[in-house]
């Protein structure tokens, strides 16, 4: 979370206006989400525990650039007419190397260039060298100033203790909502 905050800096810097985070699962990106929205950014979620009206909603923000940032699991991958993405972003790599395609996909669309940033950690290698060899290609190695990042760690770690406790609240409100239902 540290490496994507000091990323999430310097959006304006960078020139990039609209990014699609992806994370593994609905868990992911509302802990994600909720994380970044304590650290001030603006963003929107698309995942599949949130209804389809709000989902429309949601993507419509950030189609008109209203919001620069969605959230999203493999739902935000295919699909969808999305036209104008900046930097696609793999905080979590998908499961199946074509998923990585339909992802990064969402970007450089229409002969414009994109830009995507994956999230590597030591269990993920075996799986990045799937991805290279489906696309044909070596991805290259995006390095950041390691202290500059670290300056930003005390900050995300009180938006993630923040974001969790969002996270299970709405957990615990939901399951009283589905008990009241039962009885």
């Amino acid at each position: 979370g540290v490496y994507l905050y000091h990323l999430l800096q310097q959006l304006e810097d960078l020139g990039l206006g609209s990014v699609i985070i992806f994370g593994g699962s609905c868990a992911s990106c509302r802990l994600l989400g909720y994380t970044l929205q304590h650290l001030g950014f603006e963003i929107v979620m698309l995942h599949s525990e949130i209804k389809q009206q709000r989902r429309l909603m949601h993507l419509e923000q950030f189609k008109s650039r209203q919001v620069p940032i969605l959230v999203a699991t493999d739902l935000a991958s295919r699909g969808l007419d999305i036209p104008c993405v900046d930097l696609v972003i793999n905080f979590d790599l998908p499961h199946l190397p074509r998923d990585y395609v339909h992802r990064v996909g969402r970007t450089a669309r229409a002969g414009r260039t994109g830009r995507a940033i994956s999230f590597v950690s030591q269990y993920d290698v075996e799986l990045l060298h799937a991805i290279e060899k489906l696309i044909g290609t070596q991805l290259q190695e995006f390095t950041m100033d390691e202290a500059a990042v670290l300056k930003g760690m005390r900050r995300v770690f009180i938006a993630r203790k923040a974001a969790a406790l969002q996270v299970k609240k709405e957990e615990k409100e939901k399951k009283d909502r589905d008990k009241a239902l039962n009885n």
